[in-house]
């Protein structure tokens, strides 16, 4: 459970023993029921509710706890030493079991053999069980810190698909969530009493598939801040999962008006962590660990600047936009941005300079305007993209603008996560997979 799900469930023997019975009768209930609808007939559908409310009950037996934060917790991986410690751990295992065995307190005889046998099992059972506790104790609870190199700034653009995740480490190890990524095109009837429900596939989200396996490998069990660009799905549906599987202090997001109507994704994931909740808008800043976080949109005033051809119910023109500087690099997060809000951060005079530039809106054909990218004159861009985006992304106009500045174009889809790091001074680029920049 702790390899494979980076769980340790406190209740699960409990609950499986419990679920174990009520399948079992639901199992001969059913059958029961079944045999005697064959020989009565319809006359035996008056017992219908009997067997319903027994495969209610065993469904809604196990929601408390499940439902029980304290029920589970979840660990991250041990680090690269994680087989010699399995393989020690189930060593002490199979030696306590045979230790058991030679130290038989029934066994009979006060011979020396006897004596020597029993000193000797006692001596390994003892040493066993200290040794079975000591490494459970180190593979649940995991108290190393996580992985990260002091004194760089490091933003990794995670491979999420057709969504957007970025893990900002900054130099003295604080960490922030910006984005979880999900399912693109995901919606919820929720506010809207008229709308025919959604059906969503029961399947594992990009949150837990994704994003949280990356965290526990670097070793990381608390998020200092998670931050949401806007409320798309494919950026915040993921945080469901993050905020069960992990510490949070502090959540942040755009100041955005729509935001106000009815809580969405990132403020029930923000209530479900107990995270403070703050609205960041232009203007604002926050010092991490020697770098700076500025805030260059939402607008106080972001509504009056859409455009009347804006779809009606996106908010990519109120992302949330911010430029990180530590030393003399910049990284400039752009959400998903589109020419109306990038024409609004040109004519502000905002200082939009950046070494590293989050593509906005994964490449599409209506962001990355060439005024925009003028003013931002990248080395690197980054595009947070599926392998076959569903919308056609990045469009080869955007790809086009791109290629004027010069840049060093990375891909997600091509490289998996891209990690883009400094010490203020020079820029590093790691990916997961091997793979060449479009140039």
């Amino acid at each position: 459970m702790i390899h494979y799900f980076h769980r340790v469930s406190l209740v699960a023997p409990v609950a499986n023993v419990v679920e174990a019975l009520l399948i079992s009768l639901l199992m001969f209930a059913g059958a029961a029921y079944l045999f005697a609808y064959s020989v009565i007939g319809a006359w035996v559908l008056r017992l219908a509710p009997v067997v319903n409310a027994l495969g209610r009950l065993t469904v809604e037996s196990g929601k408390p706890l499940i439902e029980w934060r304290k029920a589970s917790f979840r660990s991250p991986d041990f680090g690269e030493y994680w087989e010699i410690v399995f393989i020690v751990y189930f060593a002490a295992v199979l030696i306590l079991l045979i230790a058991v065995n030679e130290w038989n307190p029934f066994r009979k005889g006060d011979g020396v053999e006897d004596t020597r046998r029993k000193m000797i099992g006692r001596a390994a059972t003892a040493a066993s069980t200290v040794a079975i506790i000591a490494l459970g104790w180190l593979l649940t609870f995991h108290p190393f810190r996580h992985e990260y190199e002091r004194g760089r700034l490091s933003v990794t653009f995670l491979d999420v698909g057709q969504g957007d995740s970025m893990l900002i480490s900054f130099p003295q190890g604080s960490l922030m969530l910006l984005d979880s990524g999900g399912r693109a095109g995901f919606e919820s009837s929720e506010g809207n009493e008229d709308a025919e429900e959604v059906f969503v596939e029961d399947r594992i989200g990009v949150g837990e598939a994704a994003v949280a396996p990356y965290l526990w490998r670097r070793g990381i069990k608390r998020l200092d801040w998670i931050a949401a660009s806007h409320g798309d799905a494919d950026h915040v549906e993921g945080f469901g999962e993050i905020v069960r599987g992990f510490e949070v202090g502090a959540a942040l997001k755009g100041a955005l008006k729509r935001s106000a109507q009815s809580p969405g994704a990132f403020d029930r994931a923000a209530l479900a962590a107990n995270a403070p909740l703050r609205s960041l808008k232009r203007g604002e800043a926050i010092d991490i660990d020697g770098a700076r976080v500025d805030v260059l949109a939402p607008f106080t005033d972001q509504s009056a600047t859409l455009a009347p051809t804006s779809a009606p119910k996106s908010d990519n023109n109120e992302s949330m936009v911010l430029r990180i500087a530590f030393g003399a690099r910049r990284f400039l997060l752009t959400g998903d941005i589109e020419k109306e809000a990038e024409a609004r951060l040109v004519e502000s005079e905002s200082d939009l300079r950046a070494d590293v530039l989050k593509v906005a809106h994964h490449g599409s054909k209506t962001s990355s305007t060439t005024e925009f990218l003028k003013r931002v004159n990248p080395q690197h861009a980054v595009i947070s993209v599926a392998k076959l985006s569903p919308f056609g992304h990045p469009h080869p106009e955007a790809l086009a603008r791109l290629r004027t500045t010069n840049a060093r174009i990375w891909r997600t889809s091509e490289c998996g996560a891209i990690t883009i790091s400094t010490d203020g001074v020079d820029l590093r680029v790691e990916t997961f997979v091997k793979c060449n920049s479009d140039e």
